[in-house]
């Protein structure tokens, strides 16, 4: 990945025109690479020194809930992404609907998006 600085680090992604999106949240979710829920997700990154990690929200989403995560994005200087719906997030991480993922690996950033 770039050497980037925090507010650079902060912004919106394009995600790449590719069917393997969603699959690749199975990855996430197999690998334990994730923590799901906004509180949830405030929590985890209350404890934690290095935020090397980036967000996943639902496109179906609320917006009181999108921007509680561009809340996140803009406190922690995270990537930020919308991809799938609450139901295909569900699917993979084998819970209730949800809107929000905290992606602990950056290294999956690579494969969704393209810059």
């Amino acid at each position: 990945m770039k050497n980037t600085k925090k507010s650079d680090v902060a912004a919106t992604f394009r995600l790449r025109k590719n069917k393997n999106n969603l699959n690749i949240l199975g990855i996430i979710a197999k690998g334990r690479n994730a923590v799901i829920g906004v509180e949830n997700i405030k929590s985890y990154l209350k404890k934690i020194k290095t935020k090397t990690g980036f967000l996943i929200v639902a496109k179906d989403a609320s917006e009181k809930t999108k921007r509680k995560a561009n809340y996140l994005k803009e406190k922690y200087g995270l990537p930020l992404i919308e991809l799938g719906t609450k139901k295909e997030i569900a699917k993979y991480f084998k819970k209730q609907e949800k809107s929000v993922i905290y992606v602990k690996n950056r290294g999956f950033l690579d494969s969704l998006t393209s810059g």
